[in-house]
């Protein structure tokens, strides 16, 4: 109704669906956030609230690091994975070879942890992952296969499997680079 009669809003009238404040700076306009007392500036594309039924996104606070970003971290979850579980597993049935797997494991993506700190040496990083995991996802598929329970082989095959992605993604971004 307002752009029927002419008239202006003022500029710090809050739009209804986004919840901003637009605000001038020279001759380029920005939003700013209110929560609570406090405002926030610079949010450029915050949707909230649900829409048709499905629920928006907020892409202010998404992550948009790639796989090969996250490789150190996987190394280290998944090593830290494998060493807690083969300990945990000898602790509870004394099964000795869960232990050398799961030392092994720990040791080799600790290495590739340090590996990959280090430009130089990341696609070798990169490759000693995959490898393990490759290896590790051979040992819980044939598991799996023997035992038909989803707990522990099925969650850690699924768990291997998505190391080696990463770990694969890291090495082929970092090389056609």
């Amino acid at each position: 109704m307002e752009a029927i009669l002419g008239l202006r809003a003022p500029s710090r009238a809050i739009d209804v669906k986004t919840g901003l404040s637009p605000r001038r700076i020279g001759n380029a306009s920005s939003s700013s956030l209110k929560i609570g007392n406090t405002r926030v500036g610079g949010v450029t594309d915050l949707r909230v609230g649900r829409s048709n039924g499905r629920k928006r996104r907020i892409d202010a606070l998404r992550c948009r690091a790639g796989l090969e970003e996250i490789a150190p971290a996987t190394a280290a979850a998944y090593g830290l994975t494998l060493l807690s579980g083969g300990f945990f597993a000898y602790s509870r049935t004394g099964s000795k070879g869960s232990l050398v797997g799961g030392l092994t494991g720990g040791i080799a993506f600790a290495v590739a942890y340090l590996l990959m700190l280090n430009p130089d040496t990341k696609d070798l990083a990169n490759a000693i992952g995959f490898g393990v995991a490759f290896l590790f996802i051979a040992v819980f598929g044939i598991r799996l296969a023997a035992t038909r329970q989803p707990i522990p082989s099925g969650l850690l095959l699924a768990i291997s499997i998505a190391a080696s992605v990463v770990f694969v993604n890291a090495y082929f971004s970092a090389r056609l680079l």
